[in-house]
């Protein structure tokens, strides 16, 4: 089966460094107006608007220059940034479905029980709404980057599916 790539949205990285340039500002003249380090209200606050709006405007920034990847293959699929790259193997996905929170649309998956990771971050992500996670802001609305994953999880997985109107998992994607 030939690999599938989507990528990120320049359009999107480009949306939330221009929403961050605002806030940033708002912290720039925060610490301006602090008249002394007696006004710490004034001062933590310009601080962590700058620090947090600004490190949101280095991975839009980013997002622009390299956009994320993510591929599917017959093997599994990889979530690739600029910062990390996560391989899940098919083999260790039991369902995937789109999870929505706020408007925005995720795709998020839940690991077979024997493949279940032990970490601390999956079992709260587990809590909350799914264990794993394909990350946002593709090119391709969440519908359409589910759409993409049966056939390649099907062609991995042959075990959990048999008959695909009866299978196992069939009726969550």
């Amino acid at each position: 089966m030939r690999e599938r790539v989507v990528q990120g949205s320049r359009s999107k990285s480009l949306l939330i460094l221009g929403v961050s340039v605002g806030p940033m500002w708002l912290g720039w003249w925060l610490i301006g107006q602090a008249r002394s380090a007696a006004d710490l209200g004034a001062l933590v606050s310009g601080w962590s608007l700058l620090m947090f709006f600004g490190l949101c405007l280095l991975a839009a920034a980013a997002g622009l220059v390299r956009p994320a990847r993510l591929e599917f293959s017959a093997e599994g699929v990889t979530v690739a940034t600029v910062l990390q790259r996560r391989f899940t193997p098919w083999r260790d996905i039991a369902r995937l479905f789109v999870w929505r929170h706020r408007g925005d649309g995720f795709v998020v998956f839940d690991y077979l029980p024997e493949r279940r990771p032990t970490d601390l971050m999956s079992r709260l992500n587990g809590w909350v709404a799914a264990e794993g996670s394909l990350g946002t802001y593709w090119e391709l609305p969440p519908e359409a980057v589910l759409a993409l994953a049966p056939q390649y999880h099907r062609a991995a997985m042959p075990r959990l599916y048999g008959d695909v109107s009866g299978g196992r998992y069939a009726s969550r994607f």
